[in-house]
């Protein structure tokens, strides 16, 4: 069976191409085209059910690319019923960002450079470990232990927080959802087949990773 819980490939919606039917219901003038997820940072949203995450073991996978321009405090991803259900990565200031899961967030501000695809790879495992790598997908760019979280009792959602107080300015594309925490060699799989296929790896290049 799949560990792959939620494949959002953005052609052209935000259905779930994982088989289970979580479709992502776009907000605002989120869009989707030719594999890229778009957010132009005034009230887009996609809400994806809760499901895509059920239990305190997963690991999340996207390519993310910032505007620019980008002005407001934007969020990747939120799922933000309080406390223990916090699951979010988040800008701080100017390039910084940071990530918080359960009651918890990870020490430092991480330096995110604009107008610039990266490959983003979260985890957290059943002992309340979790971590963020950035492109470099053997060293992560933090880690953190002592998490409290179990699942999300609220909604899942790309490019803004339910109240649309985390707008994002820019494109996301290949947005998976797993289980389990991916082995290094996994990671390393599908960021070195998808940055030399851009194209590609959203038609099912990567499927060997499930």
């Amino acid at each position: 069976m799949s560990s792959l819980q939620g494949w959002y490939r953005f052609y052209g919606d935000f259905n779930d191409s994982s088989g289970n039917t979580r479709n992502g219901v776009a907000g605002g003038n989120a869009s989707a085209s030719d594999g890229v997820a778009t957010f132009d940072g005034v009230n887009d949203i996609v809400t994806i059910d809760k499901a895509v995450i059920s239990g305190d073991t997963f690991t999340i996978c996207f390519w993310a690319f910032i505007s620019s321009t980008q002005t407001a405090v934007a969020g990747y991803f939120c799922a933000d019923g309080g406390d223990a259900d916090n699951l979010f990565i988040r800008q701080a200031n100017a390039n910084q960002y940071f990530c918080g899961i359960g009651e918890t967030q990870l020490d430092n501000l991480i330096t995110v450079s604009r107008d610039a695809w990266h490959f983003n790879v979260i985890f957290h495992d059943t002992d309340g470990n979790y971590g963020w790598y950035i492109d470099d997908m053997v060293t992560a760019k933090e880690t953190k232990a002592g998490s409290n979280f179990a699942a999300i009792q609220t909604e899942f959602n790309l490019g803004n927080r339910t109240d649309l107080l985390r707008d994002l300015e820019g494109l996301l594309r290949d947005f998976r959802v797993y289980n389990r925490v991916l082995a290094v060699e996994e990671r390393q799989k599908l960021y070195n087949s998808s940055r030399r296929n851009p194209r590609g790896f959203n038609r099912g290049v990567l499927r060997g990773v499930a």
